[in-house]
């Protein structure tokens, strides 16, 4: 079993749970996304030991103009959109 605090491991403990473990919340960021493919951040939202913030904008993995469910693209997007992928997937882009 392993607890983590901001600066150290503890090994052995019986309370394993995640309030036991991490009692202190101040720092987590959460990063999710949208049906539409928006990438959201929520909490802390900084480099910890930096505080420089996180920005979403330089987060965002597709083009706004895809961002949206992609059962709704056009024809036209569809093809697009396939076609970025496959260039996200070897790196092109």
């Amino acid at each position: 079993m392993v607890a983590v605090t901001k600066t150290n491991a503890i090994f052995g403990i019986a309370d394993n749970s995640i309030e036991k473990m991490r009692p202190d919340e101040s720092a987590v960021t959460y990063i999710f996304n949208g049906y539409d493919g928006t990438v959201f951040i929520r909490g802390y939202g900084k480099l910890a030991w930096h505080g420089i913030p996180y920005r979403e904008s330089k987060l965002q993995q597709i083009p706004k103009w895809f961002r949206q469910y992609p059962k709704n693209y056009s024809d036209f997007k569809k093809t697009t959109a396939k076609l970025y992928r496959s260039l996200v997937k070897r790196n092109i882009l």
